[in-house]
């Protein structure tokens, strides 16, 4: 029986994070496995979910970019025109390499000891090998000034640290792992990305 994507959740988790229909030139959705990747641009239309769906359906990770893209759909950070949210990637084998489901664990408390409750994540995803949290913020960040990109990557890292995160993602162009798709890093294991605590506020910078 084929994997059953959770698109709806797909769906709501994009606009918590900055996907907005208007943006002329769309987001990217990243499809990728050991020997190649693709992409598909996210701009108004649903039309892409199909092809989405069978890709992850027959083993390719999916993932978004955390910022909207700029005229022209390139990839790399110059072309980044702006920022919606905050992230950090925590992996659980950085916390515990020899066991996957202590090192969440430990993750996951460290999260909670590190900030407080007004400051905890608003989205908080298991990614199935760790766990991605976001801030949404109350307004984009425009990567309009010069230093602007070097300022908001600089607020990521120093994020990271904190909370003993991947501070290689600390990256405007940086793509995460879609909820409501499958995780793929065990092939014959495939997890689900889903998100577990999901609320409404927004932050500033």
């Amino acid at each position: 029986m084929p994997l059953q994507l959770d698109l709806d959740t797909t769906q709501r988790f994009l606009p918590a994070v900055g996907y907005d229909p208007q943006y002329p030139y769309g987001w990217e959705i990243r499809m990728y496995n050991d020997s190649t990747a693709r992409s598909l641009w996210l701009d108004g239309g649903s039309a892409i979910w199909g092809e989405v769906e069978r890709a992850n359906q027959s083993g390719f990770n999916v993932a978004f970019s955390v910022c909207p893209r700029g005229a022209g759909r390139h990839g790399d950070k110059a072309h980044v025109v702006q920022a919606n949210a905050l992230w950090v990637d925590l992996d659980a084998e950085k916390f515990d390499a020899s066991d996957p489901a202590r090192g969440k664990e430990l993750a996951l408390a460290h999260l909670r000891r590190a900030l407080p409750e007004a400051s905890q994540p608003t989205i908080l995803v298991d990614s199935g090998f760790g766990f991605h949290a976001y801030w949404p913020l109350n307004k984009p960040y425009a990567f309009d000034l010069d230093g602007a990109r070097e300022h908001f990557e600089n607020l990521l890292r120093r994020l990271a640290a904190l909370l003993h995160g991947d501070e290689s993602v600390a990256d405007i162009a940086r793509v995460m792992r879609l909820p409501g798709t499958y995780n793929f890093k065990i092939p014959e294991k495939p997890r689900l990305c889903h998100i577990i605590e999901f609320r409404s506020e927004r932050c500033s910078t």
